[in-house]
């Protein structure tokens, strides 16, 4: 059976471009570095994965460990843990991470720019499922077991959609019964 392709070879197969927003993932990761208790309004939103560029991945999973070890999230802390992690070049240099928080001047709108990201990565696992339940269809080794293997596809991406709108519902109705009282 071939290996799960990556949402680029899709996309270069069919001339597309993946779902992204570079420009609010750059927002986020700036924000993130501006404001104290940003990253909690997050974490329950996006993860690591919710980023197209590897390098914004690589960002993140450090702030994300900073705040797991309750240590401080600005500009200086984390070029400092990618410096020590050897990933700083990795990420564009301490530059690019000081373009980042030029990019937002604060974090107010930080879990709406985190939907964004979340829902342009839940439709690049929509492509990558529905891609590879195509490939499986058109497979004639097993039948039998390219049907159980799309259905299990199927349901998970099922159930990854309506968490995700369960979790942006709850999200809304709750900012918007704060908003009325």
């Amino acid at each position: 059976m071939k290996a799960q392709q990556t949402i680029d070879q899709i996309n270069a197969q069919y001339g597309k471009v993946p779902p992204q927003a570079i420009e609010v993932e750059e927002a986020v990761l700036g924000a993130l570095m501006l404001e104290r208790d940003a990253f909690e309004s997050v974490q329950g939103i996006i993860s690591a994965e919710c980023f197209y560029k590897h390098e914004h991945q690589i960002i993140f999973e450090a702030i994300k460990r900073l705040s797991a070890e309750k240590k401080p999230i600005d500009l200086v802390v984390v070029t400092q843990r990618l410096r020590d992690n050897n990933k700083l070049d990795e990420v564009g240099g301490p530059v690019f991470i000081t373009k980042l928080t030029d990019k937002v001047a604060s974090a107010a709108h930080i879990e709406f720019h985190a939907r964004i990201l979340a829902q342009k990565y839940a439709a690049r696992q929509f492509i990558r499922n529905a891609t590879e339940i195509m490939t499986k269809a058109y497979e004639d080794t097993d039948p039998g077991r390219n049907r159980v293997a799309m259905v299990s596809i199927w349901g998970t991406d099922r159930r990854y959609f309506f968490s995700f709108r369960h979790r942006n519902r709850s999200k809304q109705n709750g900012h918007r019964n704060s908003q009325r009282n």
